[in-house]
């Protein structure tokens, strides 16, 4: 089953993004507990977060859009394709 992406979703997972690339990269706290709460709120399965988490890892992952990333992995972003 694929996952559809609403745009608000989207938004809270570029943010969740930035956070993870600035934990992994520059050295700041990875605050999991918040955006745990912040996307579960949401309803983005884990599935979805643990992907984000992944990308953020490669630090050449800024180069092309979140959302570039989720569409290769099976995801659908509204407004996307």
């Amino acid at each position: 089953m694929t996952f559809h992406v609403s745009q608000k979703q989207y938004s809270l997972l570029q943010g969740f993004y930035t956070h993870c690339y600035s934990a992994y990269h520059y050295g700041g706290e990875l605050n999991g507990v918040f955006w745990a709460q912040q996307l579960d709120s949401h309803s983005i399965p884990w599935c979805v977060q643990n992907a984000v988490s992944s990308i953020a890892q490669e630090r050449i992952s800024i180069h092309l859009y979140l959302s570039t990333h989720l569409v290769s992995k099976g995801f659908c972003v509204e407004g996307i394709g």
